[in-house]
């Protein structure tokens, strides 16, 4: 595997290492939308977007915070089928209740 560095912000000497181009993430948005349309919406989905993100910077140390992350993945459950990146729709393999663990 070869990688290349490029400068990032803007500052000579500091470089980050690009991930090979195979190396993509999920196209989960272009699914998504397809998904929509196979269902008979008769409209793309739409996500939210922001010209700035929305963040607000802590008002103490991360070790003093308490942080929640709030996600919709879940654990594989292999007894469960097709799961994950191509896999066809499973609602068995989906959550019903609130997964915390």
């Amino acid at each position: 595997m070869t990688s290349s560095k490029a400068p990032t912000g803007g500052k000579p000497g500091r470089g980050a290492i690009f991930a090979p181009e195979l190396d993509q993430p999920v196209p989960y948005m272009r699914r998504t939308r397809e998904w929509y349309l196979a269902l008979g919406y008769d409209n793309p989905y739409v996500w939210a977007h922001y010209i700035d993100v929305p963040f607000t910077p802590l008002k103490k140390p991360l070790a003093e915070s308490k942080v929640t992350f709030i996600t919709t993945a879940a654990p594989y459950q292999p007894d469960k089928g097709p799961q994950g990146p191509g896999a066809p729709y499973n609602s068995a393999a989906k959550f019903y209740q609130v997964y915390s663990g």
